[in-house]
């Protein structure tokens, strides 16, 4: 539920601010969780990018 609700914010803000003006604390913040909890789930901003990818 975490990881959909990480994945979910960050798919907004990149659609709205786009991908490379949106920091992970941007996402963090939109997302309501912490710094441990976004890294559990995404080693990196690159990772969360292809997490948010329709195949």
């Amino acid at each position: 539920m975490t990881r959909s609700r990480i994945v979910e914010a960050a798919a907004e803000l990149f659609h709205v601010d786009g991908v490379h003006a949106v920091t992970l604390d941007d996402v963090r913040a939109a997302s309501g969780t912490s710094k441990s909890q976004l890294y559990h789930h995404f080693a990196d901003k690159d990772e969360l990018v292809r997490a948010g990818r329709v195949p």
